[in-house]
Order: structure tokens, then C-alpha cells, then sequence
């Protein structure tokens, strides 16, 4: 792994930042999280499981929509950064190594965590696998386009 200094100075993670690989890992991680939380893939399911016995219209109400976009492609932007300054060389050269380690990443800490949290808090255990699998692959994904774009 890289130089755990290199990740802590925030200076490094936003220069990987403007980065067009990082840019356009980021892109395609959100259009990822679109078609995840689509209906023809989880949306419906996780829609129900997270606001059981409420409709679309009233969810939406609740908030402005655009929160939640904005924060999601900023986060992309400084997860596939983060990825940028952490994987070896070596691995970065190498998209299907580069998907592994993310995938890995992916399980080991968003995984995880997500299901801790969301056991504490009787969340609905369908929830855990729609957003834990989400990170899973989408960290998978940063990584892989990383190394093909770079």
C-alpha cells in the first residue's frame, strides 16, 4: 500500500482529485449507483425496505432531490481520489487487479460497516446487502476505470 502520509494530507487526495481517470471513474460510479437504485435493478426493493408503506411522491417532498446527487458525485470524486493515492502501482496498471483490491476495499470496510450499523439500528437485513453490495461493486468499479484510464 502507498505511503499512509500521502492519504492523510488532504492536499494529495484533492490534487488526485482533478485528475480526467479520476474524473471519469467517478462518472461512471454514479452512473453505477443510477441503474443500482433503478427499478430494473434494486430500486423498488430498497425503496420499499427503506420507507415501508410511503409513496415516491411523499419521500420526495421530504427534501430537496438534489442533495443527495450532489453529495453522491462528490463523494464518487474523493473515493476514486483516495483510490488513486492508496493502490500500488502495480496494481493501478492492472484493471483487473485494480477491481479486486476495490472489491476488496469494498467488503473489508463499506460492507462491513454498513452492517454494523444497520444491525444496531434494525434496519431491514435486505437493506444491508442493496447498500453493502452497492459499495462492493462501485469501489470495484472506481478501481478498475482508474486503471483503464490511466
Amino acid at each position: 500500500m502507498a505511503d499512509l502520509a500521502k492519504l492523510l494530507d488532504v492536499a494529495t487526495v484533492v490534487d488526485a482529485a482533478s485528475d480526467s481517470a479520476v474524473l471519469g471513474a467517478s462518472v461512471t460510479a454514479f452512473m453505477l449507483g443510477g441503474l443500482w437504485y433503478s427499478p430494473l435493478l434494486f430500486g423498488n426493493m430498497w425503496f420499499n425496505l427503506s420507507f415501508p408503506g410511503r409513496k415516491m411522491e411523499e419521500v420526495m417532498a421530504d427534501g430537496h432531490p438534489i442533495l443527495p446527487y450532489a453529495v453522491a458525485m462528490l463523494t464518487s470524486i474523493l473515493s476514486a481520489a483516495a483510490l488513486k493515492v492508496i493502490l500500488p502501482a502495480s496494481v493501478q496498471a492492472d484493471p483487473v487487479e485494480a477491481a479486486k483490491a476495490g472489491a476488496i476495499l469494498g467488503t473489508y470496510f463499506a460492507f462491513f460497516s454498513l452492517s454494523v450499523t444497520y444491525l444496531f439500528a434494525s434496519r431491514p437485513k435486505g437493506l444491508i446487502f442493496i447498500d453493502g453490495l452497492y459499495h462492493v461493486v462501485r469501489l470495484a468499479i472506481l478501481a478498475a476505470v482508474l486503471a483503464v484510464l490511466a
